[in-house]
């Protein structure tokens, strides 16, 4: 069965830069749910206890989302509408993923263009 990802969540550690992305197959509160916990128990494998998110004003001003974090005692706060300055280490975060993902398949298609061929 093939699996189409629509998107991606981004989650970064400010203290020691980790960055976790995890593949979403579709953008419901439901799945944004699933995955702030898929990061919590990652975190938890190394000790580290999630207390911050610092957010867009998307998928995470839900209302399940912001419970969750109230219930997990974690702050939960978000940036200003076109203040792209208070996320700008998740977009260069983001801009540098994508970039190095177009490089590796730019080189795939070079490198193996007849096998690319084959199964288009």
């Amino acid at each position: 069965m093939l699996v189409k990802y629509r998107g991606a969540t981004f989650f970064i550690d400010e203290n020691s830069d980790k960055v976790y992305v995890h593949l979403m197959c579709d953008h419901t509160a439901v799945s944004t749910f699933k995955v702030k916990h898929a990061y919590e128990r990652l975190a938890g494998t190394s000790n580290v206890r999630i207390l911050r998110y610092h957010a867009d004003n998307g998928r995470f001003a839900d209302a399940s989302f912001s419970n969750d974090c109230r219930d997990n005692d974690q702050i939960l706060s978000f940036c200003g509408v076109g203040s792209h300055h208070q996320n700008g280490i998740v977009e260069k975060k983001i801009r540098d993923i994508v970039e190095y993902a177009r490089t590796l398949l730019a080189h795939g298609a070079y490198l193996w263009s007849e096998k690319i061929k084959k199964y288009m």
